[in-house]
């Protein structure tokens, strides 16, 4: 049973909320400039935004949500939000170390990859039964299926589909 009253975020929590699409945004067009330029300090750059990216999207798996959700929606508006997060971040630091070159990255692609996969078909079926879950999961099913074709482009690259 929820309780009627959830706890307030405290002033900081509050205010690192507000900066997380500006976070993002800045990280993604770091990322891509860098990818595509390759200036002198191309690696540091890529880490820096891959790294604050993922800890964006594993911050925000556990935020509260804005809105109530409704009795029937409660386990898709509160489990699939973090599970998308994490699977986010997984997916994000396993493309950082094909980047790299390190180990670990098939693993790590193919585990945050198929948690993705998964939780996009549920979100997707839980958007489509209510309006409410559509609000909520929308803005997280976009950045959802935007980190899986990365982390499916790392695991072609790395020869999983041949």
């Amino acid at each position: 049973m929820m309780n009627e009253s959830q706890p307030r975020p405290t002033p900081f929590v509050a205010q690192l909320e507000r900066m997380y699409p500006l976070v993002e945004m800045v990280c993604v067009a770091t990322f891509l400039i860098t990818l595509f330029r390759q200036p002198s300090w191309r690696n540091d750059a890529i880490t820096a935004s891959l790294t604050a990216l993922a800890a964006v999207f594993f911050l925000r798996a556990f935020s509260p949500p804005k809105k109530k959700p409704e009795e029937t929606d409660t386990r898709a508006q509160l489990l699939l939000p973090k599970l998308l997060g994490i699977g986010s971040s997984v997916c994000l630091i396993g493309f950082l170390f094909y980047l790299l070159h390190l180990e670990g990255a098939d693993q790590m692609l193919l585990i945050g990859t198929g948690t993705l996969a998964g939780c996009l078909v549920g979100s997707i079926m839980a958007a489509v039964k209510s309006s409410t879950a559509l609000e909520t999961l929308l803005p997280l099913i976009l950045r959802g299926a935007a980190v899986a074709v990365l982390g499916v482009y790392g695991l072609y690259r790395l020869g999983f589909f041949n």
